[in-house]
């Protein structure tokens, strides 16, 4: 079911987005798709995970943001800086991905601060379980250590109301045989995190 472009996950409750290549649109599709899903919120700050490959820090320039209609600023909403253990506005000096105008549309129609936590990395897979599969006792692989920081990190946080994951990757894990592990592999990491943050109702937004 990997590159099923708005099919992924329906079974349990997932939102799924069309193509993330076509960078022209699906930026904005996949914000409206997003908002109309997340219509209430009731914490001081809505928190946002945003997860993946490099697709997911993108390679969208700083001198693209005018024509897409976007800011290099936030007004409020906050990235999460890990080194410091502290939150800064947003300031878009190099590429962007589809993060940004999420973030973007979120600020300027959520009625409290949106505050983001990202992990993302390049040429990573979700079978390899050095990357992001978590069928494993590897402590320093992308998942393991990124659930640890955020179960932490949510404990230091209790202002924050995480809502949802925003998922892009899958490039690498494209040919045979992990694109038939694919959908199932999926399942299990969004099972892993939902298990590991204690939120068995937690979205996840799959960009394809």
């Amino acid at each position: 079911r990997y590159g099923s472009k708005g099919r992924y996950l329906d079974d349990l409750g997932n939102i799924s987005i069309n193509s993330a290549n076509n960078r022209a649109n699906t930026f904005y599709e996949a914000g409206l798709n997003f908002k109309r899903k997340q219509n209430t919120v009731n914490a001081s700050n809505y928190g946002i995970i945003y997860a993946g490959q490099s697709n997911m820090l993108g390679s969208a320039s700083s001198g693209q943001l005018a024509g897409f209609g976007l800011p290099n600023t936030s007004t409020t909403a906050q990235l999460y800086n890990p080194a410091s253990n502290t939150y800064g506005n947003f300031n878009i000096t190099g590429n962007w991905g589809v993060w940004w105008p999420l973030t973007v549309l979120l600020e300027n129609n959520l009625p409290v601060p949106v505050r983001a936590y990202m992990k993302a990395a390049g040429a990573t897979s979700l079978w390899n379980t050095a990357h992001w599969n978590p069928a494993s006792n590897n402590m320093s692989s992308l998942t393991n250590t990124m659930a640890a920081d955020l179960k932490d990190h949510i404990e230091l946080h209790p202002d924050i109301n995480y809502k949802c994951i925003v998922w892009i990757q899958g490039e690498h894990d494209a040919n045979a045989p992990y694109n038939a592990q694919y959908y199932q592999n999926l399942k299990n990491w969004i099972a892993f995190m939902r298990g590991v943050l204690e939120m068995p109702e937690l979205k996840v937004v799959i960009v394809g």
